[in-house]
């Protein structure tokens, strides 16, 4: 048994290294039911055609031919079983809720969309320390 979760590791290992490549620059279409938000828009509920970087680092949505939204995500293999195409949902501020995963039942691809990136990221400063000057002493 020691031996074979290994080879099992690679094994998968592999199988996702050929399987994403082919995915990135895919079409697959998404049907959200309620209105929600992505990467920071809010999106009606339709049918949207979406389409992944390259880089799979981000995926964008259309409606149409007209690109609605474009936001990070991270893609990978679905864990467990599949049945269907799934998507997934947050609570969102204001009662609006915001589309976290896509799953897709013929590949098996997991699409995590990433909250939008801040347009400064915050920098932590530290304050400013003065030290205050001691008095100069003569010698004698």
């Amino acid at each position: 048994m020691k031996r074979t979760r290994p080879v099992l590791l690679v094994l998968a290992a592999a199988i996702l290294a050929v399987s994403l490549p082919a995915f990135a620059g895919s079409k697959e279409r998404v049907r959200l039911d309620r209105e929600a938000t992505v990467g920071g828009a809010v999106l009606g509920p339709g049918e949207y055609r979406i389409e992944l970087a390259p880089s799979l680092e981000t995926v964008t949505f259309f409606s149409g031919k007209r690109a609605v939204v474009t936001a990070r995500c991270k893609v990978g293999l679905a864990q467990g079983r599949v049945y269907g195409d799934a998507v997934h949902f947050s609570a969102g501020e204001g009662g609006r809720e915001i589309v976290t995963k896509l799953v897709f039942s013929s590949s098996r691809h997991s699409i995590e969309i990433l909250p939008p990136q801040l347009a400064a990221p915050p920098v932590a400063s530290a304050p400013e320390i003065i030290v205050p000057e001691l008095p100069q002493v003569e010698e004698r």
